[in-house]
């Protein structure tokens, strides 16, 4: 108890352990709120914890798909609009034949809905769905296979 008085006297936060329970925990979450900001430097917290967010996921797996498709003259774009809608990510092909689009979520966030799924089914290519990190692996294999396949033919 002790160090949280010195604490809070350090940023001026007055404690008093005379009241109730909440206005003691009110207290204590004052304190390190404070503390946290002090320790990050900036005025806001933000919490590292969470699961990857959808920009992560984006960002990660674009990198990684543009190291595997340009040696074959494949491309991959972002958020490219088209006449359904713009897809998170598209491939192309060398001859710039759109093959695939994914859609990236958060593994904690919606899914894609019928309607945006039926959107963009019209284009006719694959289309997959990267959900968090994990998701993101897997429709990088799947897209390692479409691109080893087309390559035999």
């Amino acid at each position: 108890m002790d160090t949280d008085r010195a604490k809070a006297k350090a940023f001026g936060i007055r404690m008093s352990w005379v009241g109730s329970a909440r206005k003691k925990r009110i207290a204590r979450r004052s304190l390190l709120l404070k503390e946290r900001k002090q320790l990050s430097g900036v005025k806001g917290s933000i919490d590292p914890g969470k699961p990857e967010t959808e920009f992560e996921v984006h960002a990660t797996l674009y990198v990684h798909l543009r190291r595997l498709l340009e040696p074959y003259g494949w491309t991959v774009r972002g958020d490219v609009s088209g006449s359904e809608g713009s897809p998170d990510l598209s491939i192309f092909d060398g001859d710039k034949r759109l093959v695939a689009l994914v859609e990236v979520k958060r593994v904690d966030g919606p899914r894609m809905g019928p309607s945006q799924r039926a959107k963009y089914e019209t284009y006719g290519v694959p289309l997959l769905e990267a959900i968090g990190m994990e998701g993101a692996r897997r429709a990088y294999r799947k897209l390692l296979d479409m691109v080893s396949a087309h390559r035999a033919v």
